[in-house]
């Protein structure tokens, strides 16, 4: 009889951070509509295994009081998951996408040292915030979607 060993799951650094932004009067945003995340993911991405956050967040959102980013904790949320090497496989070998909801945690703006997306010392951000949709994309050769297009 053959031991073998399981594969252990991809560290946060087999993956690619990413993000689509714009201006909007509420750049926090929450959905519950996780199959238009998705779709919103391959629109952009493409064919390739990864996760989206159904959320929109404001810069200042991304990274919370603990220094954890969004990224980190969507790839946090899937490895604590029972499933894990199961569902990490299937992003590398069917490039499956999943949507999860960001933690509360979030919701609370971190102010960078870097003050300028403040509507005090920008007025324009007073009406037209910045926001940010992240993706947590799985590495691979192959080209997503928006280099190709």
């Amino acid at each position: 009889m053959s031991e073998t060993t399981p594969t252990p799951p991809p560290s946060l650094a087999d993956f690619a951070s990413f993000y689509l932004y714009g201006l909007t009067s509420n750049p926090y945003q929450q959905s519950t509509d996780l199959a238009r995340f998705g779709q919103l993911y391959n629109l952009v991405i493409g064919e390739h295994g990864g996760v989206g956050l159904a959320s929109s967040f404001h810069p200042y959102q991304l990274v919370n009081q603990a220094g954890v980013t969004v990224w980190y904790a969507a790839y946090a949320q899937l490895y604590a998951q029972a499933n894990r090497a199961e569902l990490f496989t299937a992003m590398a070998e069917e490039q499956a996408r999943y949507v999860v909801a960001p933690p509360a945690s979030f919701a609370e703006f971190h102010v960078w040292p870097d003050t300028r997306l403040t509507s005090q010392e920008n007025p324009v951000f007073s009406h037209y915030i910045p926001f940010v949709l992240p993706f947590l994309v799985r590495k691979s050769a192959a080209i997503l979607r928006w280099d190709a297009e």
